[in-house]
């Protein structure tokens, strides 16, 4: 294969590859997300999926987000003030549209 720089003229590569060859490549997240003004994403912080009203609240959760095209991302904090702060500011990071957080271990001066 003969590309134009070989042959002298400089200009746009050739796009062909060879045979059998395989181009990684992976999706920008945070393009992706800017473009579209949201990730489509929610997050869900509670203490753990382990107690039935934990377990059942992020099942109907998860539910309801299907019908929204949505998908749920679950943070399970151990009721911990340093776990749900760390969730608190992914939502800040835009890594979710929103954030359902049940703060256990917070404190009102947290709310600042």
């Amino acid at each position: 294969m003969i590309t134009r720089t070989c042959a002298g003229r400089r200009g746009r590569r050739s796009s062909r590859r060879w045979p059998g060859s395989r181009t990684f490549s992976r999706v920008n997240l945070a393009a992706r997300n800017l473009r579209k003004g949201r990730t489509g994403i929610i997050g869900l912080a509670i203490p753990g999926v382990n107690s039935a009203y934990y377990g059942e609240l992020a099942a109907a959760i998860v539910a309801a987000a299907v019908r929204y095209d949505l998908r749920v991302s679950i943070e399970q904090t151990g009721a911990l003030r340093e776990n749900e702060l760390a969730a608190l500011s992914l939502s800040r990071n835009r890594l979710y549209d929103g954030l359902l957080l049940s703060p256990v271990g917070m404190g009102s001066a947290d709310a600042e």
